[in-house]
């Protein structure tokens, strides 16, 4: 929305019970979240694409509620929070094997081959004799 006090109107519409998904299709200046009804997405905390004004707002939101207006870049937003999902954590030993794994992919970025590993250990088979 372009100004705080847009903004402003919209949280009083919300409050007084309007449709959050009907509202963004209408008001929000974003082409992408307003045709999908304000929704963005499943978010993580501290998803670096979004700024950090909304995650300051979204913190202490509850499901099914909405956030404070807020400015993000050149106009305002509002989030409307649908659920919240605990986070997992894992110990390094859970997730060695798959980070060992994923580097090893990173590394390794053509294919192997057997050629590869002749050359490596100088590996002379029958077919490189001359006759």
């Amino acid at each position: 929305m372009p100004s705080l006090k847009d903004g402003k109107r919209i949280v009083a519409e919300l409050s007084t019970g309007a449709d959050f998904e009907s509202l963004a299709r209408e008001q929000s200046t974003d082409p992408y979240s307003a045709e999908a009804g304000g929704k963005i997405g499943f978010l993580f905390y501290g998803n670096t694409l979004y700024p950090e004004e909304m995650w300051e707002e979204v913190k202490g939101v509850k499901a099914g509620k909405w956030s404070n207006v807020f400015q993000w870049g050149e106009e305002y937003a509002i989030v409307y929070v649908h659920q919240i999902e605990k986070g997992t954590s894992y110990s390094l030993k859970e997730v060695s094997g798959y980070i060992e794994r994923k580097l090893a992919k990173e590394v390794r970025s053509s294919p192997v081959s057997v050629g590869m590993f002749y050359d490596e250990f100088d590996v002379q088979t029958f077919y490189d004799q001359k006759r």
